[in-house]
């Protein structure tokens, strides 16, 4: 059978161009193959979308010290600068500033050091700080693990969230000119080395044996040696009748019961342009940074860019998820709603003052579906399953297959492509 590649290479986001960029570099011929009309995936900056700068629909911030994305971005040229500004809390009716973005988290060191075994969030607090008197510590970890790991309580690992939930005093940073720059730096370096891009492809089927995929596209099939997926999780998991989702023939049961553990966690992003930076004026927030509230999109934070007029909001997890069908007009009027309890400003001044808007729902993108992974009780072994390579055939790759401590981010996609590589050349069929 006449190959069309070495390798195909399933989704053109991070993980996947950074994979395809290290096969071609190894002397591999590679074709990538993407859903949509673009590359990026979940990094998606808008340029031109009428707003002042561009904006980060998707992936923002660099969660630390972090390897593999800093030395990319340093090879690429692109500066990062780290975040500035205060971080307050709107509570019973009052702005204050906040010092960690868990309350109460020295009481917590003692049971997450203690603990012999895993379960849920929920299940850890409701064991270890069950009164009344410990109702705002609950609150203010599922608040944390809701909104910052997008995860559900319910079903998120305590054990993986343990790190997070202590102090961090990691430095964040800001990629300048948006994550995209990054994108546009590894589609360059593919480019270059050869490889073959197919944009709006998206994958079907997949028919394999040993040493022999066939990928199917509505426009056209696709042979290779091996054949490497980088889609989300939430497209892993789907039902093999979902319209959306990729069929193996054979089937790889083990492989989508393993997808299925994982946690797909759910976001909605609010960008939000002012014709005035209105929190400036205000003493208690001239200076903020981010913003957490128990109002219905509860986390806000600023820019850094000179005279940036922007407020970000964030929903995410059960929340968002409950929110998530509903029309762009009803959640805009639920972040105004919000903005307006924090900042006392009317709801009616507030639309007035707004200059443009976008609502990035990454659940309504039918080929991604969701924003990030998180970790369940058990997701470590079915993390350990995707990456184990199928008849030396077939390989997973993305920020969901990563195991580690930047489970989530750029960084899990770009570490998980670069180990993938390895595995694929090492594992090459005869």
């Amino acid at each position: 059978m006449k190959h069309d590649a070495d390798a195909i290479v399933v989704g053109a986001g991070a993980a996947g161009l950074m994979a395809a960029w290290h096969l071609a570099q190894a002397g591999r011929k590679v074709l990538i193959v993407e859903a949509n009309d673009k590359p990026g995936g979940r990094i998606n900056t808008l340029h031109n979308a009428g707003f002042s700068h561009y904006v980060e629909a998707g992936a923002e911030f660099v969660h630390g010290e972090l390897p593999f994305t800093l030395q990319l971005l340093k090879e690429a040229g692109i500066e990062y600068t780290p975040m500035s500004g205060e971080l307050l809390q709107y509570k019973k009716g009052e702005i204050q500033e906040q010092h960690d973005l868990v309350e109460h988290n020295e009481r917590l060191k003692k049971p997450l050091n203690d603990l012999a075994y895993d379960m849920p969030v929920e299940d850890f607090l409701n064991k270890y700080f069950p009164g009344v008197e410990d109702a705002a510590m609950r609150q203010s970890v599922k608040r944390f693990i809701e909104g910052y790991e997008a995860a559900d309580a319910k079903r998120a690992s305590i054990i993986a969230m343990k790190e997070d939930l202590m102090e961090d005093d990691s430095e964040q940073f800001r990629v300048e000119g948006g994550y995209g720059k990054m994108i546009d730096y590894l589609v360059k370096q593919c480019d270059q080395n050869g490889c073959m891009f197919r944009y709006s492809y998206p994958v079907k089927h997949i028919h394999w044996s040993e040493g022999n995929v066939r990928v199917d596209t509505p426009a056209a099939s696709y042979h290779a040696q091996q054949v490497l997926l980088t889609v989300p999780i939430s497209i892993l998991q789907a039902e093999p009748n979902e319209e959306h989702a990729i069929r193996f023939l054979p089937s790889l049961e083990r492989k989508w019961e393993a997808a299925k553990v994982i946690g797909a966690g759910i976001v909605m992003k609010f960008l939000l342009e002012f014709k005035t930076a209105f929190w400036k004026e205000n003493a208690e927030t001239k200076d903020m940074g981010f913003i957490l509230s128990d109002e219905i999109v509860p986390t806000w934070w600023t820019q850094t860019l000179e005279g940036s007029m922007l407020l970000t909001g964030w929903l995410a997890g059960p929340n968002a998820a409950k929110l998530k069908d509903d029309d762009e007009d009803m959640l805009l009027d639920d972040a105004l709603n919000s903005l307006s309890n924090i900042f006392k400003i009317p709801h009616v001044t507030l639309r007035e003052q707004l200059r443009t808007w976008y609502i990035a729902n990454w659940q309504h993108q039918p080929f991604i579906k969701c924003a990030y992974s998180y970790a369940t009780v058990g997701s470590k072994e079915a993390k350990e399953e995707l990456n184990k390579p199928e008849s030396s055939t077939i390989f997973f790759a993305g920020e969901a297959t990563y195991i580690g401590q930047a489970a989530g981010t750029v960084e899990a996609a770009l570490a998980s492509a670069v180990n993938v590589v390895k595995e694929m050349l090492n594992h090459r069929p005869a």
